[in-house]
């Protein structure tokens, strides 16, 4: 026995030896011998994903890491390695660049579509808060109707809206820890839904999604097989036309293994989160700012009365297409919102050249942007909100990068600005509103980055009450 607890000793010693010298010899490697080893920035952000991991989830709020990004920049110059892979470039100028458009390659890093699990994925005055909330039912409504057949109900279901709001706020709140530790979305995906939602209510949320448009792709494909569904809820037989997403995966050129259960669910997933959650959010913010400047407000009622004789009508998005000012104050909710506050790595398989620095190919490179969005050297005051800047400047538009640009440039940009301009033009012409208990440093700052922007712990969100119903 004694020989036996010997034995074990000294293999545990070795094990922990040569950990340590494995670790020392991978540092050094990062260090000096790694092709990203001459470029500037941190040496402990080179040497380890460690430096990330404890501003992402242990610094503060958790989600600091791109305000460290920013400070490495302050301190070395406008091309940094933020981890022992990946540089990071903040350069406005050079984001056509990195992120061009056809015929360039651009690929998604891996490691950063595995976040979220879908490494398949290509793409009343008493109660003021309920209005807003509203509006975030429908946005969802909307686009889930649109890309995969059939609504959830979320604004006649109190109870469902609720839990889907809850599941979208999870995905964010969820995503720092699955970016360092990805592999506990699978692992999640193994345990009963109930007992993930007792040991992380955050990660249970976001399973909670997967599963629903996983049965929302499983209904399509049983559909279009002429299958019989074994699910209580309705077929898509009447809304197939509306799923748009699934129809474009199954009815195009790609390999029939490629058009599969996981790949449809996993693309609606992705959709679904990208362009709800976002929308509302813009939506909401850009409601902050009208109804704080009364002047914008003025403005604004004024021109959308003008193009909408009858409030109770929901207006064509032709109609709105001709609004100068109603345009112009969507563009700058966009700008100022700077709600995608990550990184967005890309790779090539060429090498790409920034000023004097050949970046080896493979190698992922991220701009950031939050950063354009808000950068002083191109939009003077940028933390006002200021609509009438797009038309003094109309060369600003390029750098209106909400949407991101090139080949990954976001595939509902078109149907996210219509959205944006009925929405906000129905409202305005329809009601009489005032921000209530809402302040810009609880409710609208950010205090930390969980892929999109994280506002104060206590912020219930952009609260408004209505005063009265417009002529």
């Amino acid at each position: 026995m004694a020989s036996f607890l010997s034995a074990l000793l000294i293999s545990s010693v070795l094990c922990f030896v040569n950990a340590v010298l494995l670790s020392i010899s991978l540092v050094i490697y990062r260090l000096l011998f790694h092709p990203l080893a001459n470029f500037p920035g941190s040496k402990l952000a080179a040497a380890t994903k460690w430096y990330e991991t404890y501003f992402d989830i242990f610094k503060g709020h958790g989600g600091q890491y791109a305000e460290e990004i920013r400070k490495m920049h302050k301190r070395y110059g406008p091309i940094i390695r933020i981890t022992p892979a990946e540089l990071h470039v903040e350069d406005p100028d050079w984001y056509d660049t990195l992120y061009a458009s056809n015929p360039t390659r651009r690929d998604k890093w891996p490691p950063a579509a595995k976040m979220a699990g879908t490494p398949l994925a290509g793409i009343s005055p008493s109660l003021p808060m309920q209005w807003v909330y509203a509006i975030v039912c429908l946005d969802q409504d909307m686009l889930i109707r649109f890309t995969m057949g059939d609504s959830e109900g979320l604004q006649t279901d109190v109870r469902r809206a609720e839990e889907w709001d809850h599941a979208f706020a999870a995905v964010t709140r969820v995503m720092n820890v699955t970016k360092h530790f990805p592999w506990l979305l699978s692992l999640g995906q193994m345990l009963p839904l109930e007992l993930v939602r007792v040991l992380n209510p955050n990660m249970a949320g976001i399973l909670q999604l997967q599963q629903a448009t996983l049965a929302k792709a499983s209904r399509y494909l049983e559909n279009e097989s002429g299958g019989t569904s074994k699910s209580s809820e309705p077929k898509l037989s009447q809304a197939r036309t509306n799923a748009r997403v699934f129809q474009s995966i199954c009815q195009s050129a790609l390999p029939a293994h490629e058009k599969g259960l996981q790949r449809l669910a996993q693309e609606g997933f992705t959709v679904v989160v990208a362009g709800g959650e976002t929308t509302a959010r813009i939506l909401e913010m850009g409601i902050y700012y009208v109804l704080a400047d009364s002047s914008v407000l003025n403005r604004l009622q004024e021109e959308v009365d003008e193009a909408i004789s009858d409030r109770s009508k929901i207006p064509s998005v032709k109609t709105l297409e001709g609004l100068p000012f109603l345009d112009s104050v969507i563009k700058e909710m966009l700008r100022i919102s700077a709600l995608i506050t990550s990184r967005l790595p890309m790779t090539t398989p060429n090498e790409l050249v920034y000023k004097d620095w050949v970046i080896p190919p493979g190698t992922p490179v991220g701009m950031t942007i939050h950063d354009v969005s808000l950068d002083s050297n191109i939009f003077s005051d940028p933390d006002k909100f200021d609509p009438d800047r797009w038309t003094r400047q109309p060369s600003l538009d390029r750098y209106l990068v909400t949407f991101n640009k090139g080949t990954r440039m976001c595939q509902g940009m078109r149907f996210a600005w219509a959205e944006l301009q009925v929405a906000f033009a129905t409202i305005f012409r329809r009601f009489d509103l005032e921000l209530y208990d809402t302040t810009k440093e609880r409710d609208i700052d950010y205090v930390g980055d969980c892929h999109l922007g994280e506002h104060h712990p206590e912020s219930v969100g952009v609260r408004v009450k209505v005063v009265g119903m417009r002529d």
